[in-house]
């Protein structure tokens, strides 16, 4: 399972959502059929001829003897799009690197200055060059990327005068991962590099966010705010040996510092 680099503006999550949808139905329909009960009989079917390429090229849907479609999701993970996206963040990164995934790493390691890009365009010539997507990476990818950051729970949609800025907002996935996979017992106290040593585990996107006993902006902002929610609990013991940095907060200076995870 990937994010394909096939990806386009096109395709929309909510879009391939559907498609997985009735592609995990009990009864099965041949291409054709499928197509029709998308969308509606409608002449003009290039967006849906894309976002079906590119679930085919994600393997998140298959073709049956090159005839009927369906997927090897479970019933249980297309329940809803929470359990989904969780679905799909748990396995994409553990793959073999793709242009978005490695777009990901980059950006969830970098400090508050990539939120003042404003646009597609703005934050594709910020890429460093000497990142080897193996893609020519083109603004439409840029806004298929912006879209899967935020479905996926890795980013956030902020207003930005007439437009929007891509901010983080990774606690989303962070909160996804301690429901569904369970990595910790509730009322437990984790040491932070416990915690963080299993998340990097789990999740190998946030390799990035960590250097020394530093933690970088985007995985702060998710613990604070997952801290906030009381979903986790930040616990700063004075005289152990192993305490953690989050980049430094006026608002909550009480986190700058901590030595334990407490998950409710």
């Amino acid at each position: 399972m990937i994010i394909a680099d096939s990806l386009r503006q096109e395709c929309m999550p909510e879009m391939v959502y559907i498609i997985c949808k009735l592609a995990g139905a009990k009864d099965k329909y041949r291409k054709e059929e499928f197509k029709k009960l998308i969308t509606l009989g409608h002449e003009n079917t290039t967006a849906y001829d894309r976002v079906f390429k590119f679930s085919l090229d994600c393997n998140f849907i298959k073709l049956i003897n090159g005839e009927k479609v369906s997927t090897d999701f479970t019933e249980e993970q297309l329940r809803n799009f929470n359990i989904l996206r969780f679905t799909i963040a748990d396995n994409i990164f553990k793959e073999k690197d793709t242009a978005f995934t490695l777009l990901v790493k980059w950006y969830l390691g970098q400090q508050s200055n990539v939120f003042s890009y404003k646009s597609a365009e703005e934050l594709k010539n910020k890429i460093p060059r000497e990142i080897e997507f193996g893609i020519n990476i083109e603004k439409d990818f840029i806004l298929g990327f912006r879209y899967w950051a935020v479905a996926l729970g890795l980013a956030t949609f902020q207003k930005a005068g007439a437009g929007s800025t891509l901010v983080f907002g990774c606690n989303n996935n962070i909160c996804d991962w301690l429901k569904f996979k369970k990595p910790f017992e509730s009322g437990k106290k984790i040491p932070v590099k416990m915690f963080i040593n299993q998340l990097i585990i789990d999740s190998p996107q946030y390799l990035n966010t960590i250097k020394d006993n530093r933690i970088k902006q985007s995985l702060s902002m998710a613990l604070r705010i997952l801290n906030n929610q009381k979903i986790i609990e930040l616990k700063y013991i004075p005289d152990t040996s192993d305490i953690w940095h989050l980049t430094n907060s006026i608002q909550y200076p009480e986190t700058n510092m901590i030595s334990e995870i407490i998950v409710r």
